[in-house]
């Protein structure tokens, strides 16, 4: 697939800080920011999407709207996942554009977690999530009796997790 940018957009944050360039890196040592990724499946639904991260309480700091480089996506993105998951993922994630964000708030993790939901199948989140609103209830079926949840929206789930998505998304924002 053709890594190509379609959109980009940026907000200017408090105290004038860029998130471009070097304070990405800034991002990365402050546990206040996250990031959110609005899967192809639900790009249609992206505007919703960011206005209830917003309701929330989150501040978006950053987005932008991309595919993402093959690479990226069956390298990365779901390295150590079992192998099937780790293929039907990728592959879906190369459907078509994405949404990356950058997220901000205090006590960004529980946040984050409260409105995209917080487990990976849709009908198992709360109703007032975005997984459970823009996800597709019906799972995919794969081989070894393994099921894919196409659920919206990729977020991550604790701290160590907000680090590494962090430094993997970094280089696309």
């Amino acid at each position: 697939m053709k890594e190509k940018e379609v959109v980009s957009s940026v907000e200017t944050l408090p105290q004038n800080i860029e998130v471009l360039g070097r304070s990405i890196e800034f991002a990365l040592l402050d546990n206040s920011y996250a990031i959110c990724v609005i899967r192809p499946e639900a790009m249609r639904d992206r505007i919703a999407i960011k206005q209830r991260l917003t309701a929330s309480g989150l501040y978006i700091a950053q987005s932008t709207v991309r595919d993402l480089p093959e690479d990226f996506a069956t390298n990365e993105l779901y390295r150590g996942l079992p192998k099937p998951i780790e293929e039907a993922m990728a592959h879906d994630m190369l459907a078509g554009p994405v949404e990356i964000i950058l997220v901000r708030a205090d006590n960004v993790e529980t946040k984050l977690l409260d409105i995209v939901g917080h487990q990976t199948n849709p009908s198992l989140c709360n109703p007032e999530t975005i997984r459970y609103i823009y996800g597709d209830h019906i799972p995919k079926e794969l081989r070894d009796n393994l099921k894919l949840y196409r659920n919206a929206a990729h977020r991550s789930k604790g701290k160590e997790e907000i680090k590494k998505d962090l430094d993997k998304f970094k280089k696309l924002l």
